[in-house]
């Protein structure tokens, strides 16, 4: 292929790809905040503390897994994300798995939640949402799910209360970025 050829090609597929993208920013401008639904799976709060939610994830039949779960996501997020559609929901697949599922929802942050350390979120609310898991359940201990910060959370609690956690070995998932190209395996 001669370089006009090249050249050639390669402004037909420039236009080609200007084309779908306008396209695509038309049809993206007529969604309205009202037409996308996410987090629909249905669920009940079950406690306030602060600020802060405790749902549980609605479920039809029993649970086929005795020990609840607990899903705490990050603050800066929103737990949603793990149920954005009624296909593509993480959550609504754990309970069609058969597991009883609660999601913290640390709310929206006010001028409060400036002195809100640690300590607060791991000992204050966190353990007060398994204290009341716990109790709906009649159980000593339930299952943490964490993701991002709420992996560190849940990291957290899991080494300060060991006596609430299902399991009593507890192997985080930890992913860091590794960068490969500098990775030198000898």
């Amino acid at each position: 292929m001669s370089a006009d050829d090249r050249l050639l090609s390669a402004w037909s597929e420039l236009a080609d790809f200007s084309k779908r993208v306008a396209l695509a920013t038309s049809a993206l401008a007529t969604v309205r905040e009202a037409d996308v639904k996410i987090a629909e799976t249905p669920r009940e709060e079950i406690c306030r503390i602060g600020g802060r939610t405790l749902h549980r994830i609605a479920r039809a039949g029993a649970a086929r897994i005795r020990t609840p779960v607990l899903v705490t996501y990050a603050m800066v997020g929103h737990w949603n994300v793990l149920d954005l559609q009624e296909d593509r929901s993480f959550l609504r697949n754990l309970v069609e798995a058969g597991c009883d599922i609660y999601v913290t929802d640390w709310g929206h942050p006010t001028l409060a939640d400036q002195f809100d350390d640690f300590h607060d979120l791991i000992n204050g609310y966190l353990d007060g949402f398994v204290d009341v898991i716990c109790e709906r359940h009649g159980l000593a201990c339930i299952s943490l799910l964490g993701i991002c910060q709420g992996g560190l959370l849940s990291l957290c609690y899991a080494a300060l209360h060991p006596d609430k956690m299902n399991v009593k070995k507890y192997d985080p998932v930890v992913r860091k970025h590794v960068d490969y190209k500098e990775t030198k395996i000898k």
